[in-house]
């Protein structure tokens, strides 16, 4: 799969797991003009999901710059912000840490991009 059809497929995802944040009527919650809180686990994912979502996201990287993205660690205080998060996007089987703070806080919407970036097959 191209490059460009897997930013095409991971963009069409996040559009599906954003709008499916929203919430419905004048008492589902908070006021019509407030940001979506997002998760991305990297950089990369937090840009695309900046980039769709605009203003509608708020939307903060569990990696800070500089931080190595493979030996991630997450501090309890970042894992139990993930379930109150609106949605979380991450790439499953990249960042361990990522994965069970995922599995443990069950945040409400879940965005796993695997199926959408296909990895490269390098023979390392």
């Amino acid at each position: 799969m191209s490059i460009r059809k897997s930013l095409v497929a991971i963009g069409a995802a996040t559009a599906f797991v954003l709008a499916g944040c929203g919430t419905a009527g004048e008492n589902a919650g908070e006021a019509e003009g407030d940001a979506l809180s997002v998760k991305a686990s990297f950089y990369p994912l937090q840009y695309l999901v900046e980039e769709i979502g605009a203003e509608k996201v708020s939307v903060e990287s569990l990696t800070p710059p500089g931080t190595d993205a493979h030996s991630l660690e997450l501090s309890p205080k970042v894992v139990s912000e993930l379930s109150t998060s609106d949605a979380v996007v991450y790439l499953h089987g990249f960042q361990s840490a990522v994965d069970a703070a995922v599995a443990e806080t069950g945040p409400s919407h879940v965005l796993d991009v695997t199926d959408a970036a296909k990895l490269a097959e390098t023979g390392a």
